[in-house]
């Protein structure tokens, strides 16, 4: 991925564009996560006493998973080559975008349901090390 440095003015801009695919890419996380439940109480149930199941419903249950994991990567993946950026985590949803700050790289820091982007860090600070723009 070729990386695209963004002005604070520039990555505002595409903000809505990114929470359109974050909505979607939340919408996705969100099926994962039913259909991963699904599948973690039906191997319960079978390492418990057996349990009482379809080999076609679990083959169906795998492969809906399956679909839903490589779905959600697949939208991930787009979202950071569409506007050379990262995402960062799941929940909730972190994406930063390069930026030069006082001559160095740095991200600006936008997390999912915040309005604007207000934060920055730098490379290696991770969240944790967010500081206000």
């Amino acid at each position: 991925m070729t990386k695209k440095y963004y002005t604070l003015e520039e990555a505002t801009a595409i903000l809505p564009e990114v929470k359109k695919a974050v909505s979607e890419i939340r919408s996705m996380d969100q099926s994962r996560l039913e259909k991963q439940k699904a599948y973690s109480e039906l191997m319960l149930a079978v390492a418990s006493n057996g349990g009482d199941f379809s080999e076609a419903y679990l083959l169906k249950l795998t492969k809906s998973l399956d679909r839903a994991e490589r779905q959600l990567r697949r939208l991930i993946g787009n979202l950071q080559r569409r506007f050379s950026c990262e995402v960062k985590g799941l929940s909730p949803l972190l994406v930063d975008f390069y930026t030069v700050r006082d001559g160095r790289e740095v991200y600006l820091c936008w997390k999912e349901g915040e309005d604007e982007i207000a934060h920055w860090h730098d490379l290696d600070a991770g969240f944790a090390g967010r500081r206000p723009i």
